[in-house]
């Protein structure tokens, strides 16, 4: 896809570009110590150890041969109305700061979208700055959605970190009472959050996260 600011967007193909986005995404997102390197870790994390990560589904934009941008697509399956909706989680989209301003960031988003209709996905849940996205034409979703989970039993005991071992128990636990717009958390799912302590890393080193909406 070309710009028209004289830039052009291809899919991440090397490590060459992988690396050059982890750089990026390094500085774009530094917004407290720490952020921008645990995002950094995480595109590796999503990209290398996520099955459902379709092969072009890491998107560049381009001027000349520089990487000045980056957006990421997702597979995922989301709980609305009683059924599981092909969907996508469209995240890390950042533009070099010397190039902001010049629609590369709308041209990434219009093109990640055209890569969802062609994969069938029926929705795009987004992760990031509200703000940026309504002035996208995004709006909100199920905000007035919550679950709730009631704890049975004369006590629980003992709190311990999750481990591998308890994967089969948290996909059952997660199955028993789902709200709007959850994503399916299946083995696979749950053994990658637990083999990449996501998003624990994450809120280390920027509590704003905790609470979030989604």
């Amino acid at each position: 896809m070309d710009g028209t600011g004289g830039f052009h967007i291809r899919s991440a193909a090397s490590e060459q570009d992988r690396i050059a986005i982890q750089a990026l995404l390094q500085d774009g997102f530094e917004v407290r110590p720490g952020v921008g390197t645990a995002f950094a870790r995480l595109y590796e994390q999503v990209v290398m150890q996520d099955s459902r990560v379709i092969s072009n589904g890491s998107r560049i934009a381009l001027l000349g041969e520089r990487i000045v941008g980056h957006t990421l697509l997702v597979p995922r399956f989301f709980y609305l109305d009683g059924v599981w909706v092909p969907g996508g989680i469209v995240a890390m989209v950042v533009v070099a700061k010397h190039v902001r301003g010049q629609g590369i960031g709308r041209a990434l988003l219009q093109d990640v979208e055209a890569l969802a209709r062609k994969e069938g996905m029926m929705m795009l849940h987004l992760a990031g700055d509200i703000g940026y996205y309504r002035r996208l034409g995004y709006v909100e979703g199920y905000v007035r959605s919550r679950g709730e989970l009631e704890v049975q039993g004369s006590g629980l005991g003992a709190l311990r970190p999750a481990r591998k071992t308890d994967v089969q128990g948290l996909v059952h636990l997660a199955g028993h009472e789902t709200p709007v717009g959850a994503v399916r958390s299946d083995v696979e799912r749950w053994a990658w959050v637990l083999d990449t302590r996501y998003p624990a890393d994450l809120l280390r080193v920027n509590d704003l996260l905790l609470g979030f909406c989604a």
